[in-house]
């Protein structure tokens, strides 16, 4: 058992964690439930009453005591005064005008981002007066979080925003340490607050906070919440709620129209140090009370006291009244919602919800960044046409060359020649004996070597190899040879062809995959790299001067500055995530066609084979800043496969079915290169090493291996109609996962997934390629299907639906299963219109509101869009879901089918499904219990309503349920990154992503080689 303290261990310490925090598994969240922590600060009937006798209350009345209605003991800090008027409430009363010359003190403590520092200014009765100076990219949240505060009757220092004043200094020196200080601690230009500094002692400031604090109680309106502070009393622990709903990112654009997330039965608000706050759904539910009985005209006078631009103050207030309302569907109170613009304009400065203007006169955070560089715009797509010029332009210069006699047999020619031999044979006979000549049944081979150049360069969507990149630029060079024999047959009716092969291949590619950001920018990227073994040497000669010298000889410091320039060289050429992969590979095989061909135009052809293939590849990944992977990969695989095309001129349908059977076995070493490491040395020469001659001997004396060994099979089916395509993928993997200490795992993984989508794109270039043969002599030779996803293809979509069923394997079976199935919805491009309407779908498909509405407010379109909703089953559910008496499955199908019902409920395969699942576990078949619970789970949730699947697998604490929206979004600030839901259910024991994803993430390999993808199939 010392295997699973090596893996599990991290996974312990986060349970600890959450045990720590009573019944809510997910620290810094609200939890939607009570937790027996009522607030000590509490007033009932008029006195202080203490948690304990709150609590006895709510047992008392089972649960019906709601103590979220109770207000906290007035105190210095609040009071019970809502909605108080701002304008009367001298929140500004600091004692500094509009460019006031003032004495510069000291700086104070101040949390990252901001700069404090106090100042004297001598007021009328010739006092000097002490207030401290605020510098902040964010300063207005500090008054909007005041003016919000004050209105719900807490105590806040005045705090008064100067557009300008005048900062006088001791001396040069001391001016010029302040500036390097205001930069340092506000993380921005100090030009953004100097507007003047000709003086040698004076400096003229703009947007800054002047706040009467000394002396007063704690200030609030800072926003930050040390952990010391609450101790249990409401007054605290419900400020979480005012401090999110405010918390304004410097860019207003970034403020989401939503004001949380839904997490495992938790309100996730994105405030920093949230669970400092430690609060209770009860406290949440105090101050949103208060905070829902706010007007429109307070939120105004709010928005109005926090001085933003008149463009900026529009869009917050909008946002604001959304945030409120969402506030309090997250928290289920009811209330009535204020109406808001999400399509707000003003001007040029503000156009459908969003700023358009980056700096401000007068304001020293910029309100908005402009939104981030679009990979797939106009001409970003014009780029890609002439990407794929380039790719085919490539590909018919290989062609061309690899069709040079000199490079081996040209089999067509060989035809040719043999058939109008015969054909004058047969002219003779006639001609001599005066009677039709015939063609008895015969075989006749022609034997067969060829050499092939491999070159190209493409641009690839989606994974690739192993690498999973939204876009990436993938080079290729290689080498192959082949011998054989081709095995004719004479005697066969026209237009009817037979032919038949066996041959063996031999070759060696190299391919080196860089992630794009820009198409347009790729297509500078120099063809010189496309030889990519001279790249791979270039990459490796960064560390020559550490192994062309005695280091021994050289003095401390020289070592470390021959480390720097080495790895400074390195990390300048190799970019992160770029992968250089070198594969080898040996094979053998058989094949057979047969083809009906009338006139070129119209022929139907099929094409069966058998190969046997020996793979070995290496691959170096720089992963991170400081991390370069490396993975030794070996694969033997035995195939079976069929193919049928019909064509009519162009390729009209096509079908190909393959299994395949399998072993593979895997190295991977993560290799430390910050310059801190105490090997840095070794490990660097150990890592040219590998760049210079494809072997992990050095590095493997230096850092021991993960050993990963691999037993799999699979079976794909793929259909092409026009430009409709259909995938279909099922595989098993037994695998085992040694640790480099020796300790090992047994895991079993089922992947079963199908796709539907067009790829008009994809059938217009095949439509292409097949022409030519048209009014070329010779046979048709049946395409090659293009397996994988259409919606990763450009102008593309696609439909999906994966399960995974996986496990670690003990003698006792499968411990703890785990199910999860992925409903995917993925294309190249979608309109905002077209995006919500998919997104109502889904929400009426299962009857949950994954999505508030506000969610593509600034979108206007989505480019390589993935919308997918995901059920994570855990093994308690999985127990639960096949030990349903029938009765109840009935009663789950009739009463929760997510649609109306048209033929079946599919409710009588479901009780199929279980008799087989219960048999296959007497079986103690792991691949029997697979294909039952996959299968089940795809049955639930195509005809099932989220509700009909909790209670199929015995309630949301089985299950785990969330959505993710992803791809780039045009006129998004934030466009880039995917949104997350809402979600039902709880995290489980495992990770998120189920227990193989924690040990692939426990070792720290990619996902596309721990799960073999470089090698099975996969579809998204």
């Amino acid at each position: 058992m010392a295997h699973k303290i090596k893996f599990l261990f991290p996974l312990l310490l986060f349970l600890l964690s959450l045990h720590s925090f009573g019944a809510n598994p997910l620290p810094g969240m609200i939890p939607l439930s009570y937790m027996d922590r009522p607030s000590n600060d509490l007033l009932y009937q008029g006195k202080p009453i203490s948690p304990e006798e709150l609590h006895l209350l709510y047992q008392q009345q089972s649960g019906d005591f709601d103590h979220s209605v109770l207000d906290p003991v007035p105190s210095g800090i609040w009071k019970n005064e809502l909605a108080r008027p701002l304008k009367s409430a001298d929140l500004a009363k600091v004692d500094i005008d509009y460019y006031d010359e003032v004495q510069y003190l000291s700086p104070l403590l101040s949390r990252a981002g901001n700069f404090r520092f106090t100042i004297q200014k001598t007021v009328s009765t010739g006092e000097g007066r002490l207030f401290t100076l605020l510098a902040s990219k964010r300063a207005h949240n500090v008054l909007l979080r005041q003016a919000l505060l004050y209105k719900l009757g807490y105590q806040v220092p005045a705090i008064k925003h100067l557009k300008k004043i005048q900062l006088r200094f001791k001396s040069e020196n001391e001016k010029k340490l302040f500036i390097t200080q205001l930069g340092e601690s506000t993380f921005g230009s100090t030009d953004r607050w100097i507007t003047r500094d000709a003086d040698p002692t004076i400096l003229t400031l703009q947007d800054m906070l002047a706040i009467d604090d000394h002396g007063s109680m704690y200030n609030l309106s800072i926003g930050f919440m040390p952990p010391e502070v609450p101790q249990g009393r409401r007054t605290f622990r419900s400020l979480l709620i005012p401090y999110s709903l405010v918390e304004i990112p410097e860019s207003v654009n970034l403020f989401d129209w939503s004001a949380g997330r839904i997490i495992s039965n938790n309100v996730m608000l994105p405030y920093d140090d949230a669970a400092n706050f430690d609060c209770t759904y009860e406290d949440a539910k105090w101050i949103t009370n208060r905070i829902l009985r706010l007007t429109r005209a307070d939120w105004e006078e709010i928005v109005e006291a926090a001085a933003f631009p008149s463009s900026v103050a529009m869009l917050v207030k909008e946002k604001l009244f959304s945030r409120r309302n969402s506030m309090g569907k997250l928290l289920r109170m009811d209330g009535d919602e204020l109406e808001f613009n999400p399509h707000i304009s003003n001007g040029t400065e503000l156009i459908e919800g969003e700023l358009k203007q980056e700096f401000w006169p007068g304001y020293a955070g910029r309100f908005s960044f402009g939104d981030p560089e679009n990979p797939l715009s106009a001409s970003e797509v014009t780029s890609f046409v002439l990407s794929e010029g380039v790719s085919n332009g490539l590909l018919a210069a290989t062609t061309a060359l690899n069709s040079i006699p000199y490079l081996g047999t040209n089999l067509d020619s060989q035809l040719m020649a043999r058939e109008e031999q015969l054909a004058a044979q047969a002219l003779a006979q006639n001609v001599t004996l005066g009677e039709p000549s015939t063609r008895d049944f015969g075989a006749y081979v022609f034997p067969m070597v060829r050499g092939q150049f491999i070159l190209g360069r493409k641009v690839v969507a989606g994974t690739y190899l192993g690498t999973n990149n939204r876009i990436q630029l993938v080079d290729t060079i290689g080498v192959s040879v082949s011998g054989g024999a081709y095995i004719g047959f004479d005697g066969i009716p026209t237009p009817l062809t037979v032919g038949a092969t066996a041959q063996a291949n031999l070759s060696r590619t190299y391919a080196h995959i860089r992630p794009i950001t820009s198409i347009k920018r790729a297509l500078k990227y120099p063809f010189k790299n496309i030889l990519v073994p001279l790249l791979k040497r270039k990459y490796g000669h960064a560390f020559d001067n550490l192994v062309n010298v005695d280091l021994n000889q050289l003095a401390a410091e020289e070592k470390q500055k021959r480390v720097s320039e080495a790895l400074k060289l390195f990390t300048e050429n190799m970019e992160v995530g770029e992968s250089i992969i070198i594969t080898d590979s040996i094979s053998a095989g058989i094949g057979a066609n047969v083809g009906v061909n009338y006139l070129r135009l119209l022929a139907v052809g099929a094409s069966v084979n058998a190969n046997e293939i020996v793979i070995s590849r290496l691959h170096i990944q720089r992963k991170s800043e400081n991390i370069v992977h490396l993975y030794r990969d070996f694969g033997n695989l035995h195939q079976l496969g069929l193919g049928i095309v019909f064509r009519a001129g162009v390729p009209v349908l096509k079908a190909q079915m393959r299994t395949t059977l399998g072993m593979a076995r895997s190295k991977f070493i993560a290799v430390n290169i910050d310059k801190e490491n105490p090997d840095i040395i070794k490990t660097l020469g150990a890592l040219r090493h590998v760049f210079f001659h494809n072997s992990l001997e050095r590095i493997e004396k230096i850092e021991r291996p993960y050993k990963l060994k691999y037993n799999f099979t699979e079976g794909r089916q793929s259909l092409g109609f026009l430009i409709w395509r259909y995938d279909r993928i099922n595989s098993s993997n037994r695998f085992t996962v040694t640790h480099p200490e020796g300790e090992s795992i047994n895991l079993y993984r089922k992947y079963r997934g199908r796709t539907f989508g067009t790829d008009p794109v994809g059938a217009a270039t095949e439509a292409l390629a097949a022409l030519p043969a048209i009014f070329l002599k010779g046979d048709y030779v049946p395409p090659a299907i293009s397996e994988g996803n259409a919606g990763n293809n450009y102008f593309g979509k696609a439909e999906n639906i994966i399960s995974t069923f996986e496990g670690e394997v003990t003698e006792a079976g499968l411990e703890k299963p785990f199910l999860k199935v992925s409903r995917i919805w993925n294309g190249f491009s979608a309109s905002r219109k077209k995006a919500l309407k998919l997104l109502e779908e889904v929400k009426q498909r299962y009857q949950f509101s994954f999505y508030p509405k506000t969610v593509l407010n600034e979108a206007d379109k989505l480019y390589l869009y993935n919308i997918n909703v995901n059920f994570l089953v855990y093994a308690d559910g999985i127990q639960n879901m096949f030990n349903l008496a029938e009765k109840d499955i009935r009663s789950i199908f009739d009463k929760n089918q997510n649609k109306k019902r048209w033929l079946l409920s599919g409710v009588r395969r479901f009780l199929t499904l279980q008799k087989k699942y219960h048999k296959a576990r007497e079986k103690k078949s792991l691949s029997g219990m697979a294909n039952a619970a996959t299968r089940a789970l795809i049955l639930a949730e195509d005809k099932l309503n989220l509700q009909g699947i909790t209670k199929l697998v015995g309630g949301d604490e089985n299950l785990y349920v969330y959505s993710k929206l992803e791809g780039f979004r045009v006129g998004d600030e934030n466009g880039d990154s995917p949104y997350l839901s809402n979600s039902l259910g709880e995290f489980g024991e495992e990770d998120m992503g189920g227990p193989l994803t924690r040990i692939q993430r426990l070792t720290g390999m990619s996902e596309g080689e721990f799960f073999l993808s470089w090698l099975m199939g996969r579809l998204i």
